[in-house]
């Protein structure tokens, strides 16, 4: 059996020092074009694989990312998790996901102790769990790095990812109308998210816009 290449395989050949293979690996940028093209065309020829743990040792990372959510949309799910694994095995991270019950008590020591544990160099943490202040003011304080996906800009330290709901609703509204529809309900979720706010008046502000109403009977919850 041919012997796994190793990175002083990947110096050798290249004509380079470990550390500069190591910089090349971790996506430093103090490494000049030309070398770093270099190094890269002897790792691809000898299908050199960094150790992920000894990789992450060497640059203080663990090549973790978290996902943290509560939501019980699978498609949704499935389409965010497609999405953030799409990236992470572009740049050599690996997903670890945990899903959480954003009702209980203990939800915010639940998530920060999934955090600790697993050692993740950040997390992506989705509504409606995302909505929580008390959860990032947990992670910041805990130096962890954290994104929010959310219907509303509610961070102001540009850790968020807003996603215009008022908007895609106010098009559904549209969409509808303009196929004939005039009886139009909604089941919009639990009334304390910001989601499901934005929703409703996007989509109820511009049925009226077209001299439409939705009946309170026609939203449920």
């Amino acid at each position: 059996m041919d012997k796994k290449p190793t990175i002083n395989d990947v110096a050798r050949i290249a004509g380079v020092s470990k550390r500069t293979v190591s910089r090349v690996i971790n996506g430093a940028s103090n490494v000049g074009a030309a070398t770093r093209e270099k190094i890269q065309q002897v790792v691809d020829e000898l299908g050199f694989s960094p150790d992920k743990q000894a990789r992450g040792l060497a640059a203080s990372r663990s090549y973790l990312i978290g996902l943290i959510y509560d939501n019980p949309d699978a498609l949704y799910i499935d389409q965010v998790q497609r999405g953030v694994l799409d990236v992470c095995s572009k740049k050599g991270y690996e997903l670890v996901v945990h899903p959480c019950n954003y009702r209980s008590d203990d939800f915010i020591s639940n998530c920060v102790g999934f955090v600790r544990r697993s050692n993740i160099d950040g997390v992506i943490v989705l509504p409606p769990v995302s909505e929580s202040n008390e959860l990032a003011t947990a992670l910041e304080n805990h130096g962890i790095n954290y994104v929010r996906l959310t219907s509303v800009d509610i961070d102001d330290k540009a850790n968020i990812v807003v996603s215009d709901d008022r908007a895609a609703l106010s098009d559904m509204a549209r969409y509808l109308v303009s196929l004939g529809h005039k009886d139009i309900a909604i089941i919009s979720g639990p009334n304390h998210y910001y989601s499901t706010v934005e929703r409703l008046e996007g989509i109820t502000n511009t049925l009226q816009e077209l001299g439409l109403n939705i009946p309170a009977e026609r939203i449920i919850e």
